[in-house]
């Protein structure tokens, strides 16, 4: 008899009761409707936040430091050959680790595939505008494929950090294959103030219109082997980062903007050495005016 009774779902409940109040959940959610209320949120808007949750307003996913530590760095990757447009800024997570409590290796093949990624833009966007870039990563066109890649470890890198990776091309393609274009990358810790690996990779010239590789001509060839020595020499002259690697309708004109902001910053220093020059021969004139007038010079 008591099986069948504990079988009967209307005996449960009355024996047991409801699990739970619901009055007080529906008390509640007519508080949280009420304008008057103090409960209420208006809709589409989110209630306060908890004053037990952790402060996020001073929370960055930078690693700390890394700000100061970025003008090394780039001037680090410069010193080794590398394009300033392809500088990329990877920040390790809790999660970049593995048992080995370091980064774990397969984890850098993503971060340098993440900077190559930046540069084919910064390439492709000086060689036909946005427009020409887009369709570079999006398999349109003639575009570049990673064919290969040979990573080398040289530190260990663990939480928190942040890693500067930089890409170069290392040699022109070889008459027997055309269409390879291999690079080189590097990726230096702000954290080391070192560079913790390096990377060679393959790629090819592919025609995705044809779908086959392919050779895109001598002068992609000589532009693409020639960037960073370019950019580096803008750079140096005191051209903006921006112009130094944004496209402009010809070299002639590249030039015509290189010349010019040279000279305006020839013209700036000088200007500075002068202005500074006058008022300090101003400050000496006058101590010496009054050094005669203490002395009690005649004429002073």
């Amino acid at each position: 008899m008591l099986i069948r009774r504990l079988a009967n779902p209307a005996f449960v409940l009355k024996r047991v009761g409801p699990t739970r109040d619901t009055s007080s959940i529906s008390a509640l959610q007519d508080a949280f409707r009420d304008p008057s209320s103090p409960f209420h949120i208006p809709p589409g808007t989110q209630g306060p936040e908890s004053p037990d949750s952790p402060p996020t307003q001073h929370m960055s996913t930078l690693a700390a430091g890394a700000e100061e530590g970025l003008e090394e760095a780039h001037a680090k990757l410069r010193k080794v050959g590398m394009d300033p447009a392809s500088f990329w800024e990877q920040r390790i997570v809790w999660g970049d680790m593995d048992s080995f409590q370091h980064v774990n290796n397969v984890r850098y093949v993503r971060f340098f595939e993440s900077a190559r990624i930046k540069w084919m833009l910064s390439l492709g966007e000086e060689i036909g505008g946005r427009e020409r870039a887009q369709d570079m990563i999006q398999g349109k066109g003639l575009s570049l494929i990673l064919k290969s890649i040979d990573v080398s470890f040289r530190r260990p890198v663990t939480y928190p950090d942040t890693l500067v990776i930089g890409f170069k091309p290392v040699n022109t393609s070889t008459e027997h294959d055309l269409a390879t274009f291999k690079v080189a990358a590097s990726a230096y810790s702000l954290q080391q103030k070192a560079f913790v690996a390096h990377s060679k990779e393959a790629l090819v010239w592919y025609d995705y219109d044809r779908l086959r590789k392919c050779d895109p001509g001598q002068n992609i060839r000589d532009f693409f082997n020639n960037v960073p020595t370019r950019r580096h020499r803008f750079i140096d002259w005191g051209v903006p980062p921006h112009i130094a690697w944004t496209r402009l309708p010809d070299v002639v004109q590249m030039r015509k903007v290189s010349v010019r902001h040279f000279v305006k910053n020839k013209v700036v220093e000088a200007f500075e050495i002068f202005t500074s020059r006058f008022k300090y021969d101003r400050v000496r004139l006058r101590a010496a005016i009054n050094m005669r007038k203490t002395a009690g010079f005649p004429g002073a």
